[in-house]
C-alpha cells in the first residue's frame, strides 16, 4: 500500500499535542494536596467541559486583595469588633491552587489543598449567572463579598462567636473565610462556564479559616490580640487592622477608661521612655479628650526620634510568618507519575502520527 505524507495533518496533530501539554492547571510545586485518601481525586486539576479559565493580572490581584482588607477594616468599626484581624497578603501559590479548583466550574469548596507555606487551607467559592452580553469584571468580586456580609447582618454575634454546623455553615462559609482572624494570605482565580454563562470566583486562604463550631474571630478591642509579629500603627490605611512588622518597633495608641495608653509591639511604653523621646506625646497623654487623628504628628515624631540601630534583615525575616509544610515522602510518587504520564502522551502521539502517515 502506498503511503502519502500529509504534512498538514501531522502539523495539526503536533500543535494540538503541544497545546495540551501547555494548558496545565496543576500547581508548579508539590505537595499541593493533602495526603487524605478522599483528597487525591479532588486535586486532579481536571478542566471541566465548557469551563474556561479567565486571565488574572496584577491589577486584578491587588483589587481583590484591597476589597478583602477594606471589608475587614470596616468590621473593626462595627459591633462586634474583632480584636486581631490582620491585613491580608497576596500569595501566588494560593492562586495556583485556586486555579486548579476553578477550572472545575463547581459551586463547592475544598479543604484538600496545601502549599509549601501552609499545611491547611480553606476556600471561598461563588457562582454568578451572567446576563446575555454581560462581561465579567473586577467589581463582580466586590459585589459577591458584599453579599456575603449582608447574609449575617441580622445575626452577626451568634454566627461570629461560633460558626454554625450543617447546612447553615455551608451558606456562611464564604463570609467566615473573608472575616476570620486565622488567615494571613489569599490567592484567587476565576473561570466561566460557556455553556451556562456562569462565572466562578474562587479564593484560597492560608492558614485555614474557621471550621464548623469554631469562632470566626475573637471579639474585643481592635488591635488587642494581633498575631505574633503583627501590630497596629494607627496611622496608615487600615489603621485598626494588624500589620506585619517583624522586628520593627511600632507605637500603638489606644483609648481605654478615658485615658490614652501607649504601647509597642515589644511591650508597653514606659513614662521614662516617653520623657526621653518627645514632649508632644507627654502632652497628648494628658489631653484625654484629644482625638486620635491629632496624635498622628506625635506618633510620627516618635518614629523619627527613636534612633534605633540599623539592622540588616533577610527576606525570610521580613516576610509574613508562615506555617511551612515539610516535603513528604508519600508525595514523591507524584513526580515519577507525572513523568510516566508525559512519556505515555509522547508514545501515544507518536503512534497516532505513524498510523496517519501509513493510512493517509
Amino acid at each position: 500500500m502506498r503511503s502519502v505524507f500529509n504534512s498538514d495533518v501531522l502539523i495539526f496533530v503536533y500543535l494540538k499535542f503541544v497545546l495540551t501539554l501547555q494548558v496545565s492547571t496543576k500547581p508548579s510545586f508539590y505537595p499541593y494536596c493533602s495526603t487524605k485518601t478522599l483528597c487525591k481525586r479532588v486535586c486532579s486539576c481536571e478542566i471541566a467541559p465548557s469551563c474556561n479559565l479567565l486571565p488574572m493580572d496584577e491589577n486584578f490581584r491587588q483589587s481583590i486583595l484591597k476589597f478583602h482588607n477594606q471589608i475587614r477594616d470596616m468590621q473593626t468599626q462595627r459591633s462586634p469588633s474583632p480584636s486581631g484581624l490582620a491585613v491580608l497578603h497576596y500569595d501566588s501559590e494560593l492562586e495556583e491552587v485556586s486555579t486548579c479548583w476553578t477550572v472545575k466550574c463547581r459551586n463547592e469548596y475544598s479543604e484538600c489543598f496545601v502549599t509549601t507555606k501552609y499545611t491547611e487551607t480553606t476556600q471561598s467559592v461563588t457562582q454568578l449567572v451572567l446576563e446575555k452580553g454581560q462581561t465579567p469584571n473586577i467589581f463582580m468580586w466586590l459585589q459577591a463579598m458584599e453579599d456575603w456580609v449582608d447574609m449575617v447582618a441580622s445575626d452577626a454575634l451568634r454566627i461570629i462567636e461560633k460558626l454554625p454546623t450543617g447546612v447553615e455553615s455551608e451558606h456562611l462559609n464564604n463570609y467566615a473565610q473573608l472575616m476570620t482572624d486565622r488567615v494571613l494570605s489569599i490567592g484567587c482565580s476565576w473561570s466561566i462556564n460557556d455553556a451556562s454563562n456562569v462565572l466562578n470566583l474562587v479564593c484560597t486562604y492560608g492558614p485555614r479559616g474557621p471550621l464548623q463550631g469554631e469562632p470566626i474571630f475573637k471579639i474585643g478591642n481592635p488591635c488587642s490580640s494581633c498575631p505574633h509579629g503583627y501590630s497596629c500603627d494607627q496611622i496608615d490605611s487600615f489603621s485598626l487592622l494588624c500589620k506585619f512588622v517583624g522586628h520593627r518597633v511600632v507605637i500603638s495608641v489606644n483609648q481605654s477608661d478615658d485615658s490614652w495608653k501607649f504601647s509597642t509591639n515589644s511591650g508597653p511604653l514606659t513614662t521614662e521612655f516617653l520623657s526621653n523621646q518627645t514632649p508632644k506625646l507627654q502632652r497628648a497623654e494628658k489631653q484625654q479628650t484629644q482625638p486620635i487623628d491629632d496624635l498622628t504628628e506625635s506618633i510620627e515624631d516618635i518614629y523619627a526620634d527613636l534612633a534605633l540601630p540599623e539592622t540588616s534583615l533577610s527576606a525570610e525575616e521580613t516576610a509574613p510568618p508562615e506555617t511551612r509544610a515539610e516535603e513528604q515522602d508519600p508525595w514523591d510518587y507524584m513526580s515519577s507519575a507525572n513523568e510516566i504520564s508525559y512519556l505515555s502522551c509522547i508514545l501515544i502521539t507518536t503512534f497516532v502520527q505513524f498510523i496517519i502517515i501509513v493510512v493517509v
